[in-house]
């Protein structure tokens, strides 16, 4: 296909300006004529509700564009510029094999071109089936995961000396990222960030003293290890900074340079330049370069073969990251063995990619400067780095990539959200977060997740809630705050903390835990936080003012979950279950969706007995290890059996996923009601689930929706603890898909769960 507009082309080979009537592929890149998105979630800056222009995109045939090109039209030979250097006409390897397993349905390629007035242009590849007639983008499949965005833009800098003029104008600014870090680089960077900061975000600065931890490391001259409550030479008001970092895999956290009875007095002494691994070498350096004297670093600052000392430094996380000027983080390294000052390399499409021996994935960083037009700004393409911003963003339930391990650890969860500010070095691109604000070094963040994949492909907005996403609205718009801003607003009162409890705990129990006893550590920081701000009762987990709504998790579908170690932890906390020995797991994953987006209703017939519920914990540390807890209740109840559901195409085999439910049993011999049912611990002996004859199914709640709508009811499954008669304890979630009307005659028992 041709375009009708006639090519000029200048004899250095760059194109010259052409008029005419419009390309039918890229109509131009004419943002009055492409399509708007469905509502989707802008991210929130500085308190600004606004939302940026609202971008617009336009489907089109990949060959088109290329026929096109090939005619002369100018934004389309820039387009396929891009692409030819990018992918290739075929597609990339991991394209054609998943495209194999749809069968299906018949669908086509296409590509997908995103505008925003004065932003930078998007690529990407996407699948249209057949079975979609309007051919709106919400169906579309999109191939960001294995197949990278592709972005075009002017340098900002030339832009405002020129202005943009010219076929393209349509196309925006953003910044150049360095193929490499440096030093300088670095520190211009986070000096600029970081007196932006200080300037303008007072929910950034310190309020009162700052407490300096029990040690810290003095990087003046040397390199030593001081305690400041006894070294006299300690400048108590000097400000400090903290790492946040991998220790990398079982071999090389043994490896790791720590700090233990054995080694305590050296590290007093000084530590040796040459014996630092390399992160903390640059760390130190750039802490020097930054003008601060200490650095807290948690495997020499906390004597780690050391219970007692472990367990009073762990509790203090929450004033250790609250104090510190600034936290650096490591967000790409996935040891102590690698350095933040290095070749950068894209995070996206990691899938096609391979690991190397150094630990190192995916392509260097590339920019290419694609001719224009006489006169016009130099147009420049990449591929995106919106894959980072997307992690920094989004749910690790959707965003998970070994791109950035640092912030699949949970460890880190908390770690970010109770620092002031944060400095993380990603895989592609330095990223800037703080109370107030998120920047970066392609200036992109602003617009990433609105434009995610995940958000794209969603025609619904979520109910109002205070967790990660914010219950402002304008124009069907829906906003989500980063998380550390969120979380600020949640200590200073502004939105409810018991929200945001139970979306923190569905996203950490995503998150990955080298040690099964660390996961009510973990966590402590910002329980102790919400603590304070409510004065609620820490029930392992749970707290007892959101009780019984808390209750209601529901289990992520693995088979590769059983009884925590801990025989204390009772079975209503989520905190009662482990994947391992499968330590990279994310089997245990929770779930609070259903009541944080839809709602939830408690049944008026269900009490909580607070005077017979209480949770007791190992060295009376109100968050620590729990030993022993019980949630005393009364509410309606019916008996059932546990059962497999032929009716699913899973297969005869009980594989612990989606195949079992719940008979209900009715009196006078009618049929059972069927209700789904998920298995707490389903890598318990399946047998002892399945043919459980005295499963007590027991009404919590509901969905919180509009009159005359049947809602779904939300039930825990409870099994008599066998030797101690009057206690249950909890199996397994169920959500109905209506209501069941065989509770609203069912009997109301007192129960204790334990």
């Amino acid at each position: 296909m041709e375009c009708d507009a006639p090519t000029l082309v200048a004899e250095d080979g760059r194109l010259a300006a052409i008029s005419g009537s419009k390309c039918p592929a890229c109509l131009n890149l004419d943002y009055s004529q492409y399509t708007s998105f469905a509502p989707h979630l802008y991210s929130i800056k500085s308190g600004d509700f606004s939302p940026p222009p609202r971008a617009r995109f336009r489907l089109v045939a990949i060959d088109e564009v290329e026929g096109t090109a090939a005619g002369g039209c100018p934004p389309c030979r820039v387009l396929q510029h891009a692409i030819d250097f990018f992918w290739n006409s075929k597609g990339s390897e991991m394209q054609r094999r998943k495209s194999w397993g749809v069968v299906q349905k018949r669908f086509e390629r296409a590509l997908c071109l995103v505008v925003q007035p004065g932003r930078s242009m998007l690529l990407f590849r996407v699948l249209i089936y057949d079975d979609v007639p309007d051919r709106s983008f919400i169906h579309a499949v999109t191939m960001r995961d294995v197949a990278s965005r592709i972005e075009l833009y002017r340098d900002q800098r030339l832009v405002d000396k020129t202005g943009q003029r010219g076929p393209c104008s349509s196309i925006g600014w953003a910044q150049h990222v360095p193929a490499v870090i440096t030093l300088d680089r670095v520190v211009e960077l986070t000096r600029r960030w970081m007196a932006g900061c200080d300037e303008s975000h007072p929910k950034c600065a310190h309020l009162g003293p700052a407490n300096l931890p029990k040690r810290l490391i003095d990087v003046r001259g040397g390199v030593r290890l001081v305690d400041t409550l006894v070294d006299d030479d300690v400048a108590l008001d000097e400000p400090y900074m903290t790492l946040s970092h991998c220790w990398g895999s079982e071999k090389a956290a043994h490896s790791l340079l720590k700090t233990t009875h054995d080694t305590l007095y050296g590290h007093r002494q000084g530590i040796a330049w040459d014996v630092l691994p390399q992160l903390f070498r640059d760390v130190i350096t750039l802490v020097r370069a930054l003008g601060c004297r200490y650095v807290w670093i948690d495997s020499l600052c906390i004597i780690q073969d050391d219970p007692e000392d472990w367990m009073v430094e762990s509790v203090k996380m929450s004033t250790v990251y609250n104090d510190s000027v600034l936290n650096i983080a490591a967000t790409a390294m996935r040891s102590s063995s690698l350095g933040l000052f290095r070749q950068r390399i894209h995070g996206q499409g990691f899938r096609d990619l391979v690991v190397s021996e150094a630990g190192t994935i995916g392509h260097a960083l590339e920019t290419i400067e694609i001719p224009t037009a006489e006169g016009e700004p130099p147009i420049f393409s990449r591929v995106s780095h919106d894959r980072s911003h997307e992690v920094l963003y989004g749910d690790m339930e959707y965003f998970r990539t070994p791109m950035e391990p640092l912030l699949s650890r949970a460890w880190v969860f908390q770690e970010r959200l109770l620092s002031r500010r944060t400095l993380h070095f990603g895989a592609s691109e330095m990223l800037w977060e703080c109370r107030t604000d998120c920047f970066c070094e392609c200036s992109r963040i602003g617009d990433a997740h609105a434009l995610s994949a995940r958000n794209l492909n969603s025609a619904s907005l979520a109910q109002d809630l205070d967790g990660f996403e914010s219950n402002a609205r304008e124009n069907g718009t829906r906003f989500i705050r980063p998380k550390k801003v969120l979380f600020f607003d949640v200590c200073a009162g502004i939105s409810n903390p018991l929200d945001f409890w139970l979306r923190a705990v569905e996203e950490y129990s995503f998150l990955y835990l080298s040690h099964e006893r660390d996961r009510p550590f973990a966590l402590v920081g910002i329980a102790e936080r919400i603590s304070r701000l409510t004065g609620d009762v820490y029930f392992a987990g749970l707290w007892l003012a959101d009780l019984p709504r808390a209750l209601v998790w529901s289990p992520c579908r693995s088979k590769k979950v059983f009884r925590a170690t801990n025989k204390g932890i009772p079975s209503w906390s989520w905190m009662a279950r482990t994947c391992y020995p499968h330590v990279q797991s994310t089997a245990c994953a929770v779930r609070y969706k259903h009541v944080t987006q839809y709602g939830f209703l408690q049944d008026s017939r269900l009490k909580v007995h607070t005077d017979g519920t209480f949770c007791r914990y190992e060295h009376d540390n109100p968050f620590g290890q729990p030993v022993a807890g019980q949630v005393h209740i009364s509410a309606a109840c019916c008996w059932g059996k546990v059962e497999l559901d032929r009716t699913r195409k899973t297969g005869v085999r009980w594989n612990g996923r989606n195949d079992l439910r719940i008979a209900l049993h009715v009196d006078g011999g009618e049929s059972p009601v069927f209700v789904p049912f998920l298995a707490d611990r389903p890598g318990e002996d399946p047998e002892t689930v399945r043919l459980s004859n005295r499963v007590l199914c027991v009404l919590i709640g509901s969905r919180e929706v509009g009159e005359g709508v049947e809602s779904p009811q939300y039930l825990l499954a409870l099994a008599a603890v066998e030797g101690d008669e009057g206690l249950w304890e909890r199996i397994g979630f169920s959500e109905t898909e209506g209501k069941v009307e065989l509770f609203d005659d069912a009997p109301i028992l007192e129960l204790k769960m334990v």
